[in-house]
């Protein structure tokens, strides 16, 4: 059924192709529709309604009622009746069932035994759509119509794909003609696809008559991804034409649905989930392909569990302060796969070290920027002598440069907003003292939105030296998004001076977490206390009134949270007041720039 909808967006592809082979064995029945109950099983089909012409200007008006199951068949009954839905009104009705939200398909055999309606004008069809329509529109998805036949011209059946275009340059169809002396209104037919990567063959009665494969068409192969079925009956319109004859009640019937899959494999197979955890982590997510008719037996460190999914390619763990590797072997009857990965469970320590970019690697990373490992440390000093540090070139071209810290184990996100939990990074650069740096903590599955989606909270920490090794601390700022909850987070986004097209370079180090407990040395500042020439604010947390000490004449500038520039003022040594009261609260950095330059971070909370 061709849908008029262009959202010319990309599809996602759930499965590497270029791993894909099969093995020469039968199909298997993975899903099946014998409609032997006493109504739709509305744990498979979902019934639709309503009209509108489904871009194609059809007829029809579907309802439920109009589908029924007696027999050992489904009836889809077409009709000439009056429905009124709003101010459309329409003079037939029929019925559409889908599997969208019950079942979805990736390749296989598809397969319905069906007799037609006798009826001028009927458009019966079975055929399925890519289940991510609701992302990326029509055609995009992709459109694979196992049977379209109509009531008019030569008595053949139809197989289709439709892929991105506009119509009619966006679909390849072949007619199946039936052997003379049969009849697709009299008798039953099968009707048939075999659907594998890149390829889909079409049967009718067991009889091969069309394949398409990717090199049949001159875009993008639209249906390496998962699709959902569907059985309806339209009336009129561009497949049905505009002849209609329909007195009494006619029926589309139906035998059977059934999915067959073929046991298959891959050359290799990728074990997904954390490679670094908190010790006794609960509810921890691992995947690895999912393949049909195939078993799936983990090896875990000592101490975990399974908690779900035993047996699948798909399970959640509970574990204790033991780490080791998460293994999958994936077996069938082509093949018997393997993967796994190395877990450090880390434990609740004074300080937890994420890199040091020597020997102690826990995090993995991805970047807008270009990060360099173990780079040769410019200036080893007393601060950082370490032989290798980060080299983090900032991306000049974003707004909003990101280096997001993945596998990385963290606590709640609670114990980081109560300070109980604090980062810090030892870091040398010669962007200007002042220059922010925002740490964020985030969840990878929901900041796929814009902006504050899925992102948690909000760690503020400056550049207090230049082209000198200092440590950074990041300080509690805001709460971003309550939709993330505090156990939700999974990675660490830093931003290198938001809000600004900049290509510093940073030179990281010992990017770490440090406890605060009575049990734990206290923790540093973010100010170096060789720092000279630095002044003093008060109070802090201020409620707009600002007082400061100022070493010696200068101007003063405040920067928002977002690193944007809200305020100028030229200031003398000693005293003064800085009025902040116009401004929203939340952290602001006060740079002073004279003979010397130095800054402090405020935290506004406006009653």
């Amino acid at each position: 059924m061709n849908i008029s909808k262009l959202f010319l967006i990309g599809c996602l592809g759930i499965l590497s192709i270029d791993a894909w082979s099969q093995c020469n064995t039968d199909y298997q029945l993975s899903w099946s529709d014998e409609f032997e109950l006493t109504e739709v099983d509305t744990d498979k089909w979902v019934p639709q309604q309503g009209g509108g012409g489904f871009g194609n200007q059809e007829l029809e008006y579907y309802q439920s009622q109009n589908a029924t199951v007696s027999g050992g068949l489904l009836h889809i009954k077409i009709a000439n009746e009056t429905v009124v839905d709003g101010s459309t009104t329409y003079n037939y009705t029929s019925a559409k069932l889908q599997t969208a939200s019950k079942a979805d398909f990736l390749y296989g055999k598809m397969e319905a035994r069906i007799k037609m309606p006798d009826a001028l004008g009927a458009w019966p069809a079975f055929w399925m759509l890519g289940s991510n329509i609701g992302d990326v529109g029509w055609p995009h998805c992709g459109e694979i119509d196992i049977m379209e036949w109509v009531a008019r011209g030569p008595d053949a059946a139809t197989g289709s794909i439709f892929y991105d275009g506009i119509w009619p340059n966006n679909h390849l169809s072949t007619p199946y003609n039936i052997p003379q002396g049969q009849s697709f209104i009299t008798d039953f037919h099968t009707f048939a696809v075999e659907w594998e990567p890149n390829e889909i063959r079409y049967y009718c009665d067991g009889n091969q008559y069309a394949t398409y494969k990717n090199s049949s068409i001159p875009v993008e192969w639209v249906f390496n991804h998962e699709f959902y079925i569907i059985l309806n009956c339209a009336i009129g319109g561009t497949g049905g034409g505009n002849t209609i004859n329909i007195v009494d009640p006619k029926y589309m019937e139906v035998d059977y649905v059934r999915v067959y899959t073929l046991p298959t494999t891959a050359d290799s197979i990728i074990v997904s989930g954390p490679k670094s955890l908190m010790e006794n982590s609960q509810n921890v997510l691992y995947t690895t392909t999912y393949f049909p008719n195939t078993t799936y037996d983990w090896l875990l460190p000592d101490g975990a569990t399974i908690t779900d999914g035993l047996g699948t390619n798909a399970i959640h763990v509970n574990f204790t302060a033991a780490g080791g590797k998460v293994k999958v072997t994936a077996a069938n009857s082509c093949a018997t796969l393997s993967d796994s990965i190395s877990l450090n469970v880390l434990a609740d320590t004074c300080t937890i070290m994420y890199d040091n970019f020597d020997d102690t690697i826990n995090v993995t990373y991805q970047a807008t920027g270009t990060l360099t490992g173990q780079f040769a440390n410019p200036l080893q000093d007393n601060i950082n002598s370490s032989a290798y540090v980060g080299q983090y070139e900032r991306s000049s071209a974003e707004t909003y440069d990101v280096l997001g810290v993945y596998d990385i184990a963290l606590e709640n996100a609670l114990e980081y907003e109560n300070s109980s939990r604090v980062f810090f990074m030892d870091m040398l650069t010669s962007a200007p003292i002042g220059t922010q740096i925002t740490l964020q903590l985030e969840n990878s599955a929901l900041n796929a939105g814009a902006y504050p989606q899925g992102r948690r909270s909000a760690y503020i920490g400056h550049v207090s030296q230049q082209n000198e090794w200092h440590t950074v601390r990041f300080n509690f700022s805001q709460i971003i998004s309550t939709n993330t909850l505090p156990d939700q987070v999974d990675h660490v986004a830093l931003l290198f001076d938001p809000g600004h097209l900049t290509g510093d370079v940073y030179y990281i180090d010992n990017f770490r977490r440090l406890r605060a407990s009575s049990d734990c040395a206290s923790l540093t500042t973010a100010i170096t206390e060789s720092e000279k020439n630095s002044f003093s604010i008060y109070p802090n947390p201020s409620n707009g009134q600002v007082n400061l000490n100022l070493p010696e004449d200068g101007q003063l500038q405040v920067f928002n949270f977002a690193g944007a520039l809200v305020m100028t003022q030229k200031i003398n040594a000693g005293s003064s007041l800085i009025n902040l009261n116009n401004y929203p609260s939340g952290v602001y950095t006060l740079v002073f720039n004279g003979q010397h330059a130095s800054y402090a971070p405020v935290k506004l909370v406006k009653e």
